[in-house]
């Protein structure tokens, strides 16, 4: 039977009657919404619809079953598009060719304080001058807001937007929010009918000479971007493309996106790299290429790499703390070249290689990386690439590491269907704001999959108080990464966001198989949610480090509904970061499975260890089940209604409270005197939750489960990360 100590609390309570151990949790309650769209406001489904130009789209919000607290308000409404207000007749501005315009909105009833759910029927369609709008204009006399005339606009343009559903709970207008559920999800509006659409086809066998027709292809990418212009598609036709280090002078407007397509998904490779031939044979299994004037940090044989040899760049002779250094390097020179590996002599200019199995590599495939990337968007925006492989590309033989085989640009790119393989640092690299990376697969990267940067030049990309990215990934695989073994302590792994990340989040996607973080953000701000995820088999889960929230922010971070398994290290570790909300979460055979420390940092003037929440997950960690840091610069950090597994793998639960010397300063095996000694775990249990399969990471609760509303709740709709884990 499972242990419960206190009265009994809903998921997401926000009080629990006179429970002093709730009494000093201030945090807003997270609310549980369920959102659904509806192009007839009829049938709903879960994913968001593709809309015709000027149509309507209906988005219904549920929020049944949060309790709302007793004096709270009615709930307040907001659907925003990017960051603007696109539903409330007072706010409903957005900035149309740098000045603001009234947009138009969608028809929201009035929701009486026992409401649970809302339906808005947004019209995306123009609006003709004079049409009233609801108490948009503030009448001195009568003290309030009436309706007055709007202004004409346009329709919502074609392409992919952004919007973002609020529901929240205040005591009084103006006040601390008490309750508040986000949904983040993107539309699609299709162009104009009839709008004449200019497309640029290019193949590898065609010439620049060429119009760029289906019949008579270009040959560069390099060309048919010189030739784009907003509203330009530029289609790929099957085959291998090495061009490598285009920059794009332009992108395309708004409603006007400039679309980068392969013809067929898979068919399409961009490669920074160039192939070998004529190697000689210098020694026995050991070939050469002499006069090769690139410092080539990768070399392929038939796809696969080979290990590089020797000092070859800055990364291998930057040192870390503790004498590490950034890349690990392997053996010296020629003399260690082993099976498998290949060596760089700068000074004479040549390029070594011995293959796995020694023999003549003028039989294989072989590549170099010879380019920085493929592909930098530099200050383009409003640009979607879809249905394209990205691999090889040479960016830490230059001393750099800042991108990846594609660089995003300024704002407004839509990455769906993508391949990113093979770079030699990192994948994708991200900077700037609206951006939405979807369906892709991320894999064997030298060092990272995904590296966001929340700053730019003009703050020396450093960590500033910048406005919200408004970035969204999704239903990414996420896999395979840091190939080279960079210190994975550095910057390696699947996701590494540094510094300055706001307002990005992370869903529905596979993160598994990373040497280093699976999920990183370090030295950031807040707004970051990171939700229905599979991250397993990393080397630490899921890293919130260094980072508190921006004023306006609701949280720090979001860490909802995850499964989160079998790291050598931490599973979801808190590090000397504020406001972080960790619920709902299944954590099963890491090392340590949540951890909350990290302290002391000193970073940005002294960080500290405030105002985060772990409430409602499932725990079952190798060595212990939870970690709390409770020293200096520490404090209101709430632990409490988490399920320990005791069954016969684990005989109880461990709790462990830490020092700045060790995560073990205190440690606690019976929830009862934990909450007796530290205020924890008022309402925490322990039992067997009755799995469906845990081997297989299929965390499903069977009926009649102890562990009921609590850790990773399977959404059921189809959009759920598969239950079983991905094979490798």
């Amino acid at each position: 039977m499972p242990r419960r100590f206190g009265c009994a609390i809903l998921l997401l309570a926000a009080v629990c009657g006179n429970d002093p151990a709730r009494a000093a949790d201030t945090a807003p309650a997270l609310i549980p919404l369920t959102v659904e769209f509806s192009l007839d406001g009829k049938q709903y489904q879960a994913q968001p619809p593709t809309v015709p130009h000027a149509g309507k789209f209906w988005v219904r919000a549920s929020w049944k079953g949060f309790q709302r607290p007793d004096d709270a308000r009615q709930p307040s409404l907001a659907l925003l598009i990017g960051t603007a207000d696109f539903a409330s007749a007072d706010n409903g501005r957005q900035r149309r060719q740098g000045a603001p315009a009234y947009i138009q909105r969608p028809e929201v009833p009035y929701v009486a304080r026992t409401e649970e759910s809302v339906v808005f029927a947004v019209d995306l369609g123009p609006r003709k001058e004079g049409v009233l709008g609801r108490i948009n204009k503030w009448d001195s006399a009568q003290g309030k807001f009436v309706d007055a005339p709007l202004p004409a606009i346009e329709a919502l343009p074609g392409g992919v937007h952004l919007f973002t559903v609020q529901v929240y709970y205040r005591a009084v207008d103006g006040g601390e929010t008490m309750g508040l559920g986000k949904e983040l999800f993107a539309v699609t509006v299709e162009n104009a009918p009839n709008e004449p659409e200019t497309v640029i086809y290019v193949a590898p066998d065609g010439d620049d000479a060429n119009p760029g027709t289906a019949e008579k292809p270009l040959a560069t990418l390099r060309k048919a971007l010189a030739d784009a212009k907003p509203g330009t598609r530029v289609t790929l036709k099957a085959g291998t493309y090495r061009e490598g280090d285009i920059a794009m002078t332009r992108g395309g407007d708004v409603g006007k996106p400039l679309v980068i397509e392969g013809e067929k998904a898979g068919q399409v490779f961009l490669k920074g790299s160039q192939v070998v031939t004529g190697w000689k044979l210098h020694a026995e299994g050991v070939w050469k290429i002499e006069n090769w004037s690139v410092n080539s940090q990768q070399l392929f044989a038939d796809g696969l790499p080979l290990q590089q040899i020797g000092v070859q760049n800055r990364w291998h002779r930057q040192k870390l703390w503790a004498d590490h250094v950034c890349l690990p390097p392997v053996g010296k020179g020629l003399e260690d070249l082993q099976p498998g590996s290949f060596y760089y002599d700068a000074t004479g200019k040549t390029l070594y290689c011995m293959l796995a199995d020694k023999g003549d590599p003028n039989g294989r495939l072989m590549e170099a990386s010879v380019k920085d990337c493929v592909l930098h968007g530099q200050g383009a925006s409003h640009v979607t690439l879809r249905n394209l492989s990205f691999l090889h590309n040479n960016m830490t033989g230059n001393e750099n590491r800042n991108g990846g085989l594609v660089a995003v640009g300024k704002s407004n790119w839509t990455i769906e269907n993508c391949e990113f393989s093979y770079a030699d640092f990192a994948g994708l690299g991200m900077t700037g704001e609206n951006h939405i990376v979807r369906r892709c697969r991320i894999f064997n990267n030298g060092a990272v999959g995904v590296d966001i940067n929340g700053s730019d030049a003009a703050h020396n990309w450093r960590r500033y108080q910048r406005p919200t990215q408004n970035i969204l990934l999704e239903e990414l695989v996420v896999t395979g990464n840091n190939y080279r073994k960079f210190y994975d302590q550095w910057h390696a792994g699947g996701m590494k966001c540094v510094p300055c990340n706001r307002g990005v989040t992370v869903r529905r996607c596979s993160v598994t198989d990373n040497y280093g973080a699976g999920i990183w953000f370090d030295g950031g701000l807040g707004d970051i949610v990171i939700e229905d995820n599979l991250v397993a088999d990393n080397q630490t889960g899921i890293f919130y480090e260094i980072a508190s929230p921006a004023e306006g922010d609701p949280f720090g971070a979001l860490i909802r509904n995850n499964r989160v398994v079998n790291h050598p290290k931490q599973g979801i570790y808190i590090s000397a970061s504020s406001q972080a909300i960790v619920v709902n979460n299944t954590c099963f055979q890491n090392r340590w499975d949540i951890v909350l420390h990290g302290m002391p940092r000193q970073e940005f003037g002294g960080c500290k260890l405030t105002g985060n929440r772990v409430r409602d997950n499932i725990v079952c960690g190798k060595v212990a089940d939870i970690i709390l840091f409770m020293g200096q610069d520490a404090s209101d950090n709430i632990v409490d209604g988490n399920f320990y597994i005791t069954n016969d793998s684990k005989a109880a639960p461990r709790f462990g409270v830490a020092s700045v010397k060790t995560y073990e300063d205190r440690v606690y095996t019976d929830l009862g005197k934990l909450f007796v000694a530290e205020k924890l775990e008022a309402h925490g249990l322990s039992g067997d939750p009755q799995w469906v399969a845990p081997a297989e990471y299929d965390f499903r609760l069977k009926s009649g489960s102890p562990a009921a509303g609590k850790g990773w709740q399977p959404k059921g709709d189809g959009s759920d990360v598969p239950a079983r884990r991905p094979a490798k």
